[in-house]
């Protein structure tokens, strides 16, 4: 006869798999603007295993093609520019821990997942918050941490995806300071972008950018993207592209970018979704112990379509 405790194992077990797999996952990606972004626009994406993510990226063209005569030779010769862009998966994890007293304490196997799925959303908050924070750090990603939009969105020489600026100089981001945000360094911005190839459809920027963006339009000119209104985002139409308050983003620093630049890339055993494992039973605890976590990384594979203005103070 099965115990109470495999009764509550296996009833806690089966709706935190559920939970993850389906609630939680949307909860945490949708719950932060940026990814809730991504997944709008098709850039979370899952990749096949591997000890990398790899994203194919073109840092030079193609220097055979050319217009020729009737009888003229096609070059056939090597080209250069063609690289991979490799990025190092990473893991948010956490866990659901419940102690054998508490499931004695909280009578009954209703009382105990009430119980499990309070720790849940604990747990799915602070996944939340934990990724934002790190989407937009200021990490490589070369140790436990996410690659951040502050060492992405970059015109200085650091690596990434295992690509230098030094050698490839088109590997690199448009950025300007701008203290006073202005209708020119906006302009210049997003300008240039588009001269490079960019389909520029996103701005993200905190409080003192937001405030300051607000201020060039005129009150009568302020319009939002309704869609992501209405998914909870607070936003704001400049030059027919919305602009995304975000109050994780670096002070002082407004990110313009193209969502077919980067990508949301999660192992394809999981999505967008989380795995569960458990219940375990530590040797020196009397706990039952559930695991949740997912694997991904943000990558990007075309950093000259990206831009960023910084200082912003007013």
């Amino acid at each position: 006869m099965a115990s109470v405790y495999t009764t509550i194992d296996s009833l806690v077990t089966t709706t935190l798999v559920h939970y993850a797999s389906k609630v939680m996952a949307d909860n945490v990606f949708d719950r932060f603007g940026l990814t809730w972004w991504l997944k709008s626009k098709g850039r979370s994406k899952t990749a096949p295993g591997g000890l990398r993510i790899v994203e194919p990226v073109l840092l030079a063209e193609n220097d055979t093609v050319g217009m020729i005569g009737m009888y003229d030779t096609i070059a056939t010769n090597a080209q250069e520019g063609q690289r991979l862009a490799e990025y190092q998966w990473k893991y948010l994890a956490g866990s659901v821990v419940i102690a054998k007293a508490e499931m004695n304490i909280n009578s009954g196997p209703a009382a105990v997942l009430n119980l499990a799925k309070a720790r849940t959303t604990q747990c799915e908050q602070t996944m939340t918050k934990t990724l934002a924070a790190q989407i937009h750090g200021s990490n490589v990603g070369t140790d436990n941490n996410m690659l951040g939009l502050q060492v992405l969105i970059d015109s200085g020489t650091t690596t990434i995806g295992e690509i230098s600026p030094s050698t490839y100089t088109t590997w690199v981001s448009y950025e300007a300071a701008a203290a006073t945000l202005t209708h020119s360094a906006m302009r210049t911005l997003k300008n240039t972008l588009f001269s490079q190839g960019s389909r520029l459809d996103l701005y993200v920027t905190g409080l003192t950018g937001f405030d300051a963006l607000e201020g060039l339009v005129q009150p009568q000119q302020r319009f939002t993207d309704a869609k992501m209104a209405d998914a909870g985002f607070h936003n704001l139409m400049f030059g027919g592209i919305p602009c995304m308050l975000d109050g994780g983003t670096a002070s002082g620093v407004l990110y313009a970018i193209d969502s077919s630049a980067m990508n949301l890339t999660a192992h394809s055993d999981f999505g967008n979704s989380f795995k569960t494992e458990g219940p375990y039973e530590p040797h020196n605890q009397l706990t039952k112990n559930w695991l949740l976590w997912w694997q991904g990384n943000l990558t990007c594979n075309c950093r000259r379509h990206l831009g960023k203005l910084t200082g912003i103070t007013g």
